[in-house]
This record gives structure tokens, sequence and C-alpha cells, in this order.
């Protein structure tokens, strides 16, 4: 097992209710398994979202695979005006 620390901005934030989280995954899961059990966490306010995946501040797509440690941004679409 890996541990996974994600940051939640904006519209994830508010949907999980933490700016940060730790994941337990199995070593050798991708970003794509990751976004799958954050969205399972807020299914109605997270399903179909939009979400861009940077590792250890850098963006990297759903096939990335995840190390112990690694620092996820989940970063919805910003908006504002």
């Amino acid at each position: 097992m890996i541990t996974i620390h994600t940051r939640n901005f904006s519209l994830v934030k508010e949907a999980l209710g933490q700016k940060t989280m730790k994941i337990e995954m199995y070593d050798g899961e991708t970003v794509s398994c990751l976004l799958e059990k954050v969205r399972a966490m807020n299914k109605k306010k997270l399903k179909g979202l939009p979400i861009r995946v940077a590792v250890n501040q850098s963006y990297v797509d759903e096939n990335y695979r995840l190390h112990n440690k690694d620092t996820v941004a989940l970063i919805p679409p910003v908006s504002g005006g």
C-alpha cells in the first residue's frame, strides 16, 4: 500500500469538505484510479466534473502511475470574473 496526499481546490474542496486528504492506494495504481476514489466520496457533486491533476507540482495525465508520498493537486475548472 502507498499513501497519497491530496490538495483539494475550489469545487473539489467544497464537495469533500476538506482542503487536504491522505488516501491509501495499491502500489502501481494510476491517477485515473485516484480520481475514481475521489469521485466516489461525493458522486452527486463530483460526477462529470473535469479535474486537472498535478503530481508533485507537474501536470500529468490519467495514466500516470502514483508513488508513495506523492502530493496530488486536484484542480477543477476555474471560474471568475
